[in-house]
């Protein structure tokens, strides 16, 4: 077993939105030396599924402008537009699916669609239960389609999902997260929380 780091996230998790400039420059910089893993957090999945409401817009809202000022990242227009479609399911589980498919059939590219499921919500406002929106991040990753729905849709992605909801259970609520796994499966953190590119390095660099 090689050393690993393990970033757990959500999908409508604004913070790990908030993020994605951090966890890229960690993979441009580690992906030859360490393997990359996503743990999905399930946030807003079986009765915790959220509707948009006039109150969660204003509360993403207020989110967005607050992880924008530490962050530095966009929040496009069509996010803004998106909270204004009253009654629309913001539920974890499905982008989780993806993100699992990912993970199990093409580990190598998993931190970059993790980063399009993220943009593709808080960037583009699309909908991360429809099928085209996973059709688009396939033909961006010059991945098939089809290959990925037939996946994406098995009773083994579901409840191999179902089993990372439950491992990332045993790790702090706080996302996203980032661990390191060592060769012998010992697991440290890393942070809890956004946390600035240069700390994550020298944490990173000290158990390398």
């Amino acid at each position: 077993m090689n050393n690993r780091l393990l970033y757990i996230i959500d999908p409508y998790c604004i913070w790990c939105y908030g993020n994605i400039s951090v966890i890229n420059h960690l993979y441009d910089i580690y992906r030859n030396r360490v393997g990359f893993r996503v743990l999905p957090a399930g946030l807003w999945k079986g009765e915790k599924i959220r509707k948009i409401t006039p109150e969660l817009e204003r509360m993403l809202t207020y989110q967005s402008h607050k992880v924008g000022e530490i962050t530095d990242t966009t929040f496009g227009k069509a996010f803004y537009d998106a909270l204004k479609v009253q009654g629309r399911d913001l539920d974890s589980e499905i982008p989780s699916r993806a993100m699992v498919t990912i993970g199990e059939y093409w580990p190598g590219r998993i931190i970059p669609f993790c980063n399009l499921l993220l943009q593709s919500f808080f960037m583009y406002g699309l909908n991360l239960s429809e099928d085209e929106t996973y059709y688009r991040i396939s033909r961006q990753l010059e991945l098939s389609p089809e290959e990925f729905i037939y996946y994406f849709k098995s009773e083994e992605i579901g409840k191999i999902t179902t089993e990372k909801f439950e491992q990332a259970a045993d790790y702090p609520a706080e996302y996203p997260s980032l661990y390191f796994v060592d060769r012998i499966g010992s697991v440290y953190p890393v942070s809890y929380g956004y946390t600035r590119f240069s700390q994550l390095q020298h944490r990173i660099n000290q158990l390398l």
